[in-house]
């Protein structure tokens, strides 16, 4: 630390030590005591918040711009996500001293929330500040898409990140300003695409998983699966007899699990279940 900001403060063993000889003096002069003691406790403020500004001071010499990270996917605008801020900045602010705790207060706004931000150093000083929003109700056609709780989490969590950017004058960038983001930093992965299969690889999939169903019950829900019907309307072609043609082996299964079933149920006189298969192609009557 800085000599220049070595102030002699009386410690609190030598003032409790000071006090006792006091109390035992009849001469001493209470008033000027507390004067004094105001006075010790006035330059004991103005020596932390020194030591505060100027570990701040040295602490933003370090504070590079932080890479913005994330979409808004209702304004579309980009932002840096608070465990990406948090992440970057604690290294610095805590190797200067500092520490950063979060709480919450009553909103003057009634249905708002306030998010406080305390800033402490090891010096003694602390700074507050608090910023207050309303909950995050609204979704992306601006209608409400989050529960009572899941709104007043994203409010305070939107808080949280401004308030610790506001505390220690951070900026945030995007790759493409100018601004290099800070070293170390990893962008998430790019989303991978979905892939996109080939009729020939859709209907592999549905062999698949046929030949993997061996209940009734499993070959019935592969049948009846939304992707096997709309597979029937559309497809066409070679498509479409390869498909009828996997749909007729599955049901010819079907048909002969059935008939074992009600040959069971005949021999111990327990109902079986209905015999048509729910997937099989329907036959025309004469």
């Amino acid at each position: 630390m800085n000599d220049s900001l070595a102030t002699e403060v009386v410690p609190a063993t030598t003032l409790v030590s000071f006090i006792a000889r006091a109390a035992q003096d009849p001469t001493f002069d209470v008033g000027k005591f507390r004067e004094l003691l105001v006075m010790q406790r006035e330059e004991r403020l103005a020596h932390e918040l020194r030591a505060f500004n100027q570990a701040m001071a040295e602490c933003q010499v370090e504070m590079e711009p932080i890479a913005r990270d994330a979409v808004n996917p209702i304004t579309r605008s980009t932002y840096a996500k608070f465990e990406t801020i948090y992440a970057a900045m604690k290294p610095v602010y805590t190797r200067h001293g500092f520490s950063v705790r979060f709480g919450s207060a009553q909103c003057p706004r009634e249905g708002w929330i306030r998010v406080v931000c305390t800033v402490s150093h090891t010096g003694g000083y602390s700074e507050t500040n608090y910023l207050d929003a309303p909950p995050d109700d609204v979704g992306l056609k601006g209608q409400s898409s989050k529960t009572g709780v899941q709104s007043v989490g994203s409010s305070v969590s939107y808080l949280r990140r401004y308030l610790l950017v506001m505390v220690f004058n951070i900026v945030t960038a995007d790759d493409d300003d100018g601004q290099a983001p800070r070293p170390g930093y990893r962008p998430p992965p790019p989303p991978r695409p979905k892939p996109t299969l080939t009729p020939e690889q859709f209907l592999d999939s549905i062999e698949m998983a046929l030949n993997e169903a061996q209940t009734i019950e499993q070959i019935n829900k592969v049948l009846d699966s939304e992707r096997v019907q709309k597979a029937r309307e559309r497809a066409t072609g070679q498509i479409k007899e390869r498909l009828e043609g996997m749909i007729e082996q599955a049901s010819e299964r079907l048909s002969a699990l059935l008939d074992d079933q009600a040959e069971a149920a005949i021999d111990d006189d327990i109902p079986f279940p209905d015999r048509k298969p729910s997937g099989a192609p329907t036959q025309p009557t004469s």
